[in-house]
């Protein structure tokens, strides 16, 4: 029979580990959607290559944007199942206690 006991405090810190990974790439989105100056590429390519890097870095952002609220689900579900995990469980306790009472 497969083992199916998890650890609270494992999932606890999985989910901070979550929040924090979609904090950097939220981070990141915002850092990436910096419009360069046409100057930091010269004179003759910069109206060439900054209108190309922002159309990638604008599709970039939408699927960085995308992950971060893949990200926040999950954390925000496993988040979920540890509180009625630790409600479930308060409520054996006190039915063991009116039980032993």
């Amino acid at each position: 029979m497969p083992d199916l006991s998890f650890s609270l405090p494992e999932l606890d810190q999985h989910v901070q580990s979550l929040d924090g990974l979609a904090a950097q790439v939220r981070t990141t989105v915002s850092q990436a959607q910096t419009q360069p100056s046409p100057l930091m590429y010269g004179l003759m390519m910069g109206p060439v290559l900054v209108p190309v890097m922002t159309g990638v870095t604008a599709a970039a952002g939408r699927y960085l944007n995308g992950a971060v609220q893949a990200i926040e689900t999950t954390s925000q579900s496993m988040r979920q199942t540890a509180s009625r995990y630790r409600e479930t469980e308060q409520k054996n306790v006190d039915a063991a206690r009116r039980i032993l009472d």
